[in-house]
C-alpha cells in the first residue's frame, strides 16, 4: 500500500484562500493569467489580481495595476 504525498499548495492558491477568508469575492475576468478579487466593504473601485505563481497586483484594472507582491507576502509572513 503506497502513500501518496500530499501536494503542496502554490503561492497563488494560498493567496486566493487568504482573500476568500478575508471576505473578498472573485469577479469574472477576461484575463487567463490573473484572477480578480474585490471586497465591497473597502470599495469596488480597486481590485486585487492574483497570478498563478502568486504574483499580486492592485488597481482599478489589470493594465492600470501596480505590483504588490513583495509587500503582500511580507504581511502574510508576519501574520501566519
Amino acid at each position: 500500500m503506497e502513500r501518496q504525498a500530499k501536494r503542496k499548495k502554490t503561492r497563488g492558491e494560498l493567496a486566493v484562500d487568504l482573500l476568500l477568508k478575508r471576505g473578498y469575492v472573485e469577479v469574472p475576468s477576461t484575463d487567463s493569467h490573473y484572477r480578480c478579487f474585490r471586497n465591497s466593504t473597502i470599495g469596488d473601485e480597486y481590485s486585487i489580481w492574483i497570478g498563478k505563481a502568486g504574483a499580486v497586483k492592485v488597481g482599478t484594472t489589470l493594465a492600470k495595476s501596480v505590483s504588490f507582491t513583495r509587500e503582500f507576502w511580507s504581511i502574510v509572513k508576519q501574520y501566519a
